[in-house]
């Protein structure tokens, strides 16, 4: 298996959408996309995300390295932190 079999490629789209009440938190959306297949899912929430990912990962025996207390990307944080803003 070579370093490319080893690996995978996502793209993923985050947006807010203004909510209709004035005084309402903006709703977070996103798209993620798996680069090699293009096969992409649509989600509200974080969870949905790492799901999606995982679902790739887990052959390459990186499921745990996915959940959510053990993950520890600084990118994670800060787009956990951008979620609940």
């Amino acid at each position: 298996m070579n370093s490319f079999e080893r690996s995978h490629s996502f793209l993923v789209r985050i947006w807010q959408e203004p909510c209709e009440c004035s005084d309402a938190a903006p709703l977070c959306r996103g798209v993620v996309q798996h680069v090699t297949t293009g096969k992409q899912r649509y989600f509200t929430t974080l969870d949905e995300l790492r799901v999606f990912i995982s679902e790739y990962l887990s052959c390459l025996h990186m499921f745990d390295a996915m959940r959510p207390e053990s993950f520890r990307a600084s990118w994670w944080s800060k787009l956990t932190h951008f979620w609940h803003r």
